[in-house]
């Protein structure tokens, strides 16, 4: 049984060296995708922003060169700069670096290594899917001081803001902002009622007629504000904070593994094995 203890103080030793290494940024970027033809990409943004306060700093000097601003002139930035950041991709993922517990928990199910974590985001990569683009919205959203939430489409997510004493639709993976024929921004429920006015708007973003049917389902719609349920269901509410804690167990247990070993391999008789 003396080469188990051996062994584990090497695990522990790699795991605690992988996660060192992923917090320095080495190998911790996941993979990211070029842009769709009809993207407004700006790779010099994301050199910019490796964080959601940076991005949001880039929207305050932006709405600083406006005389006069209302809530619908910020969102216009702030929708903006997000898919000007972002390209679509499979969902930003936890790589062995960047969590070596979470990655190897995805295994098992995919959900564990999305990212969360809206600064881990933008710090290493810049293509996401839409309800990660969303999320990150709604946090600028909400650091402006206007009041968003996520909307669920049974099959896509998008966002919308609170002003004018009315919700607005914003989706900044699709790069759709759901005006009408006046330039205004209506809500999501105003758009599902018109698939002529959907199939205009959505043009050239991909199927249009599974576009339109996500839309026009509204009895599925799922409505839900931030913070309380804002990832859609408690299920996921408890990932999210799991995942949280997950950032201090990539450290804590690789240093458990190696502080038992250690108990064990220096003992007496395991070091008598040893130098024999």
């Amino acid at each position: 049984m003396k080469p188990i203890w051996l062994g584990l103080l090497f695990i522990g030793g790699a795991l605690f060296l992988i996660a060192t290494l992923g917090q320095i940024g080495i190998g911790a970027s996941y993979h990211n995708y070029p842009a769709r033809k009809w993207e407004a990409f700006d790779h010099f943004l994301v050199e910019r922003t490796p964080n959601i306060d940076s991005l949001y700093n880039v929207a305050q000097q932006q709405i600083s060169l406006l005389d006069n601003f209302s809530p619908k002139d910020v969102m216009q930035i702030l929708y903006d700069l997000v898919k000007k950041r972002f390209t679509h991709g499979d969902k930003a993922k936890h790589t062995l670096f960047s969590n070596w517990l979470l990655y190897s928990l995805g295994k098992i199910h995919p959900a564990f290594a999305h990212i969360l974590d809206p600064d881990l985001m933008l710090r290493q990569g810049y293509s996401v899917l839409c309800g990660q683009a969303s999320y990150i919205l709604l946090r600028m959203a909400l650091k402006a001081g206007i009041p968003a939430r996520h909307v669920g489409l049974q099959g896509h997510v998008v966002v919308e803001a609170w002003y004018e004493n009315e919700w607005h639709m914003y989706d900044p993976d699709l790069e759709v902002i759901a005006l009408d024929e006046y330039g205004n921004v209506m809500a999501v429920d105003t758009l599902a009622r018109n698939s002529t006015l959907i199939r205009k708007l959505y043009e050239g973003r991909g199927d249009i007629e599974e576009i339109v049917s996500i839309l026009q389902h509204r009895e599925k719609h799922n409505f839900i504000t931030y913070p309380q349920g804002a990832r859609f269901v408690w299920k996921v509410e408890v990932i999210y904070l799991f995942k949280i804690i997950a950032e201090y167990l990539k450290f804590i247990i690789p240093l458990f593994i190696v502080s038992i070993a250690l108990l064990q391999f220096t003992k007496k008789d395991n070091l008598s094995w040893f130098r024999e």
